[in-house]
């Protein structure tokens, strides 16, 4: 494999064929021609070379690497000119061979001549700031030896090995011992679907929702066993919508089929992952929930504290069988549990303990109805979250409100901005021309103003 050069500033080592001399230029200015290569993995000292106009590396007479130490998919080294070290100070100049020892700062990189396009592969899309909370996009230009993202700057040759070991977390150094961290941040959400046509059209309302007030640009999956009535509603939706088909032979499985989202191909490769009931209206930006569940380690639900609709006695999960009191009460190895969760919305980053986690719901369920005992997901959800210790409350209880008829709730606790109205307490008869109504009210409010940053239900003022 041929290996390029690049100095210690981040520029690509070229021939100026003209003055026949090594020069460092711009990214923008190098010609691939011209580009010095080498095979440094080969031996501890190798050849340099450049190609001719066929395209065939030809060796340069008295010209040599040397290999320093390995910086993953990069090797750091020096050049060397009839046994004289190489150096290049800043774009434009010509590398000098007039050392007898290389100061420490005056190696190059060696990295395979894919590197850089596999680097701004890695790096496409979007990544989450852990510091601020911020959805960043790294310009990949590279024209000046750094990654950019905002006013940060972050030299390449610094920070080669964080970006050969890039997956889900990046860590990129600055000067001396400062560092940032990022994610990257690939959202889904998701839903379960089955049944008749009438389902259908309460999920359409949710998406409609989603795609428009909720601000969601990224993909959507649903699960149902309903393939032909979800792949119409897949044509209405400038979202990438995937439809994951599963058997849902009674209303007991339909209940379970959010817990088997881990079947969906590829699902490794989403970083916040997002479940909702298909009564679920998003008046407000949904990624300002994405973010904070793409930073947590834990399953973010929310906590059932709605004062004007829920008594919460001292512990919740000691009298209501919705929550798996019961559950609770037949196992000795119980934790303290305070506060039930409803499985309507669930959010994750993907992780193999969320995986188990879900698994184990699935087969919990199973288990308990070959003891002859059928459960509804919520109960049995709440009893294996809790014993996994990944209940997540704090990411988002706040941002979800419960829908009425007639009135809206906001949670014991609400967040500066509620993001869904979850509308449980509309009977189900009524739900579908609530929701319409609703998003007509959103559709009117949008159309106000396209560029509105406010949420449309404001939650009361903070306790």
């Amino acid at each position: 494999m041929d290996w390029f050069c690049l100095s210690h500033t981040g520029h690509p080592v070229v021939l100026d064929r003209q003055q026949q001399v090594f020069r460092c230029v711009p990214w923008d200015q190098a010609d691939p021609q011209d580009l010095l290569l080498c095979a440094p993995l080969s031996a501890a000292q190798g050849p340099v070379s450049v190609r001719d106009d066929a395209g065939i590396p030809h060796a340069l007479a008295g010209y040599h690497t040397i290999v320093a130490q390995h910086a993953g998919a990069a090797v750091s080294g020096h050049l060397l000119a009839d046994a004289r070290f190489g150096c290049a100070r800043r774009p434009g100049d010509v590398v000098t061979f007039d050392r007898d020892e290389p100061h420490a700062w005056e190696t190059f990189i060696f990295a395979p001549c894919d590197w850089f396009e596999a680097l701004r592969s890695r790096l496409s899309g979007r990544l989450l700031s852990i510091d601020r909370h911020e959805l960043l996009t790294i310009e990949t230009s590279i024209d000046a030896g750094q990654l950019r993202t905002g006013n940060a700057r972050f030299d390449l040759v610094t920070n080669l090995e964080a970006f050969a070991q890039f997956d889900r977390a990046l860590v990129l150094r600055q000067e001396g011992y400062r560092f940032s961290m990022f994610r990257r941040y690939r959202p889904l959400v998701y839903f379960a679907c089955s049944g008749e046509p009438p389902a259908f059209e309460l999920l359409r309302e949710s998406l409609r929702s989603l795609t428009r007030t909720g601000r969601y640009d990224g993909d959507i999956c649903i699960i149902t066993d309903r393939i032909e009535l979800a792949a119409g509603l897949a044509a209405d939706f400038p979202n990438p919508i995937t439809v994951l088909s599963v058997e849902l032979p009674d209303s007991d499985d339909y209940y379970f089929a959010r817990y088997r989202i881990f079947d969906l191909p590829d699902f490794e490769t989403y970083t916040a992952v997002l479940y909702v009931d298909t009564d679920v209206i998003f008046q407000d930006d949904v990624h300002i929930l994405l973010r904070r569940i793409c930073l947590s380690h834990g399953i973010c639900v929310g906590s059932e504290e709605y004062e004007d609709i829920i008594v919460v006695p001292v512990s919740l999960i000691d009298v209501a069988p919705s929550l798996g009191s019961h559950l609770f009460a037949g196992d000795p190895f119980r934790t303290g549990y305070r506060y039930g969760f409803n499985s309507g919305i669930i959010g994750f980053a993907p992780s193999p303990a969320v995986e188990q986690a879900f698994r184990l719901v699935l087969e919990t369920k199973e288990r308990l109805l070959a003891d002859g005992r059928r459960e509804l997901d919520q109960p049995v959800s709440n009893y294996v979250f809790r014993k996994c210790e990944l209940v997540d409350f704090t990411t988002i209880s706040g941002y979800v409100a419960v829908g009425a008829k007639d009135a809206i709730h906001y949670h014991a606790r609400p967040a500066e901005r509620c993001v869904i109205v979850h509308f449980w307490r509309v009977a189900a008869a009524e739900r579908h021309a609530v929701m319409q109504r609703v998003n007509a009210y959103l559709a009117a409010r949008h159309a106000l103003d396209a560029d509105l940053a406010l949420p449309i239900f404001s939650p009361p003022a903070r306790r």
